[in-house]
């Protein structure tokens, strides 16, 4: 569009530049270590978490969710781990190991939902379609926000941290002098990880459909909704929650033969067979719609 320089939507960033929050983490951790027989070792532990979130201060009134303040008290996470050998001779042993493993909500999206609420006396950020009559000329700035146009963030109400059961089990066996094979299964299951959704939406008015020409979803038809109209609170732009509802697994079969430098051969070979899933993970150090 002539003079505006840009063909799609002109962002522009209100407010105080700076603002300064902190946030404090503990961890406590015991661990043991048990012989239980010659041939039977265990190591059992347990660690908790817990990331503490600054105090709201900059509530919205018009929408009290901007209030919300995670606080999860409950991550505990067991350790176990064992090897045992099984023949008494040294060269066939079982080990394994599993625990639970909390991550924390990085700043970025904290702050966000600390200034990003929809108050002038906060930061916001607008986007104007470039058609639109207030999109301005360049180099011009908007002076103020366009109403309707501010975002907000805001945490799901009983917000959890993320978490991760991981574990391991590996059947190993010396073949020969130095030589030793291996089989190893290993899993990754994650839950409460993190996403961002914008409630302030109406339903779809129509849809894209997208066809897949390669892979192994070659074929199929996808159609995607468009989200279009005035929004239903048009006094904000997108309301995006910070949601906890991302699932992930991770399953893999791993084959090993090693051997270390003996009579002037080595080797290392290994194959994984593993499969991966999840209901729509992203990674981001910031919300984004």
């Amino acid at each position: 569009i002539a003079g505006k320089c840009y063909t799609s939507n002109y962002t522009q960033g209100f407010g105080p530049p700076r603002f300064q929050f902190h946030t404090i983490d503990w961890a406590f951790f015991a661990q043991d270590d048990w012989r239980v027989t010659p041939r039977l070792t265990l190591n059992l532990g347990l660690r908790w978490d817990y990331e503490q979130f600054p105090k709201p201060f900059l509530v919205n009134p018009a929408l009290p969710q901007t209030g919300n303040r995670p606080s999860d008290k409950n991550n505990f996470g067991p350790r176990i781990g064992f090897a045992a050998d099984l023949t008494g001779d040294g060269k066939t042993s079982l080990r394994g190991g599993y625990g639970i493993y909390y991550g924390r909500i990085n700043g970025t999206i904290i702050i966000n939902s600390l200034i990003n609420t929809g108050l002038s006396t906060g930061q916001a950020v607008s986007s104007v379609a470039a058609t639109s009559s207030a999109a301005p000329i360049f180099p011009n700035i908007l002076t103020t926000a366009p109403a309707g146009t501010a975002a907000v963030n805001y945490f799901r109400n009983g917000f959890q941290n993320p978490l991760i059961h991981q574990g391991d089990v590996v059947f190993e066996r010396e073949v020969a002098r130095n030589t030793v094979v291996s089989a190893s299964y290993l899993f990754s299951f994650g839950n409460h990880l993190t996403t961002f959704v914008d409630t302030n939406l109406n339903p779809p008015t129509s849809s894209a459909r997208v066809s897949i020409l390669d892979g192994p979803l070659a074929g199929q038809v996808w159609a995607f909704p468009y989200y279009r109209g005035t929004r239903p609170n048009t006094s904000f732009g997108n309301i995006l929650e910070i949601r906890d509802s991302i699932s992930t697994k991770y399953n893999a079969l791993v084959l090993q033969a090693n051997r270390r430098l003996t009579n002037g051969l080595q080797f290392q070979s290994s194959y994984t067979l593993s499969r991966s899933q999840d209901n729509g993970g992203s990674q981001s150090s910031a919300t984004f719609t």
